[in-house]
């Protein structure tokens, strides 16, 4: 990519951005009885120097990612209601064959019922379609909608939640992954500082697939136990380690038995800066080969500073490695990312951003490794 049309893509961006937010003002929201309307539009310049993730032969391009969006919200002094419809409009500026667009459509309630009680509703739908890369070995298109419902009592000291998710995968043309999650989960607490609660949860989850042949159906249950809430005055988060024992349908493939950790700490230095630290370490079913699934350990680092009152620097690192016990694949994937967002007006911001990604695998047979730099160029506007 030459350096002429590195520096026409950030021009262009400008442009259109300045176009669009320079004559609005501040016009407040849109209101129809009780409900709040608020329509919204990202702009997104982004370069990526691997867009299909091999290993040689890099292809590098522009995509401009335009994302017109509406929410509703409805308050209530018991609680609150949001749907939120949102696109993703993906234009590549030399392989147009890779042209895409996805859709979002989420929705959340949250009430308060008397004094201990709440409930919870949640659903999120998402229908993608995106091209081929080394991960994906064909454009496939793809629905997964996943609904959420919980309901919770809090005493004085204890607490008890009890809740059901629903996971659903839908793929056009790979149809053997075709599947669909369901898990109860318990959580049991108990209150051991004034705002931290020692935490024990229990959960039972099915996975079944549309194409029984493939005999890939299971079911597991998981135990985790920890605490969350505020440890000092600078510090909170959640802390859950345990075990997990999956069984497979299919007594040829192996079983997953092992500890799972979930882990987020932010410290709050000051009013203007934080850090995150997050450890996740747990199972996922996996769509490669012969293998029903695989192990993985992530940890992560995320830096965020607030330079007066609207410029936000942020840095992070990630690290991310993935095991298949049925396949001689182990990898190490790497994420770095870097940016700064300045707030132009409480409904217009604007930014850039830097992120590196680099996986290093040990399958042989295929070379899976690849590095990709990203940079990108955002606004946004609200109205």
């Amino acid at each position: 990519m030459s350096k002429k049309m590195f520096f026409r893509a950030i021009l262009s961006f400008f442009v259109i951005f300045l176009l669009i937010a320079g004559p609005l003002h501040a016009v407040g929201n849109i209101h129809y009885g009780q409900i709040q309307i608020d329509p919204y539009f990202n702009l997104r310049q982004e370069y990526r120097s691997n867009i299909y993730l091999t290993a040689d032969n890099e292809t590098d391009d522009f995509i401009t990612f335009f994302t017109p969006g509406v929410r509703f919200y409805l308050p209530n002094p018991n609680g609150d209601a949001e749907l939120d419809y949102h696109a993703d409009l993906l234009s590549y500026w030399d392989d147009d064959k890779n042209n895409t667009q996805r859709q979002f459509l989420n929705f959340k309630g949250d009430w308060q019922i008397g004094k201990q009680y709440n409930f919870l509703l949640e659903d999120m739908f998402e229908s993608t379609d995106d091209p081929a890369t080394s991960e994906l070995t064909s454009r496939e298109s793809r629905i997964r909608n996943r609904f959420n419902t919980a309901f919770s009592w809090q005493g004085r000291r204890t607490g008890v939640e009890g809740g059901f998710t629903s996971i659903r995968d839908d793929y056009e043309l790979s149809n053997q992954l075709d599947r669909i999650e369901n898990f109860f989960t318990v959580i049991g607490s108990y209150r051991i500082f004034p705002k931290t609660n020692g935490i024990i949860q229990y959960r039972y989850g099915e996975i079944k697939y549309d194409e029984k042949t493939l005999k890939r159906d299971s079911s597991y249950h998981e135990v985790t136990a920890g605490a969350s809430g505020t440890f000092s005055p600078r510090v909170t988060g959640e802390l859950r380690a345990g075990f997990q024992w999956r069984d497979y349908e299919d007594i040829l493939k192996k079983d997953f038995n092992g500890a799972v950790i979930y882990a987020s700490i932010t410290h709050q230095l000051n009013p203007r800066v934080q850090t995150t630290v997050a450890l996740e370490k747990g199972v996922q079913e996996a769509t490669f080969a012969a293998s029903n699934y695989y192990n993985y350990i992530r940890f992560g680092l995320n830096y965020r500073h607030m330079m007066g009152r609207k410029q936000i620097l942020k840095a992070g690192i990630g690290y991310e490695r993935d095991d298949f016990p049925q396949a001689t694949r182990a990898d190490n994937i790497w994420d770095l990312i870097l940016g700064w967002d300045y707030n132009i007006q409480p409904w217009i911001t604007t930014g850039i951003g830097y992120r590196f990604r680099n996986r290093e695998s040990s399958f042989v047979p295929v070379d899976y490794d690849y590095a990709d730099h990203i940079i990108d160029l955002h606004g946004n506007l609200a109205f």
